[in-house]
């Protein structure tokens, strides 16, 4: 399927800067029976699709000499808390770091989720 032909299946980009959405645009079709477009303002539910986006990201960095995914993690979110341990950037793309998924936790302390 060629999705840059019209009627095709759609996507919304968003880029952000330091906090500020600098670029956004909707590409294709959000539904395409009612021929609906994509813009960026269409809700969608979020789906585990733009982990392979971050994953292909991360790598084009290291290719072009930004990071490395052997970095610790720290090093680009230094909020984050000494675990006692180096967490890669490696670790978070295959789910190894050790960190619970923060859903499990809301759920384990009894939270509510609308999403």
């Amino acid at each position: 399927m060629d999705l840059t032909k019209p009627g095709s299946p759609g996507c919304v980009l968003g880029v952000y800067r330091d906090g500020t959405m600098v670029y956004s645009k909707g590409y294709g079709l959000a539904n395409l029976e009612e021929n609906v477009p994509i813009t960026p303002q269409s809700v969608s539910t979020s789906v585990p699709l733009p982990k392979q986006f971050t994953a292909a990201s991360i790598l084009l960095l290291e290719k072009r000499g930004k990071l490395s995914v052997n970095d610790d993690v720290r090093k680009y979110a230094p909020e984050l808390p000494d675990y006692g341990q180096k967490i890669t950037i490696l670790h978070l793309l295959n789910h190894t770091s050790g960190l619970r998924d923060y859903l499990g936790l809301m759920d384990l302390a009894g939270s509510t989720r609308t999403a």
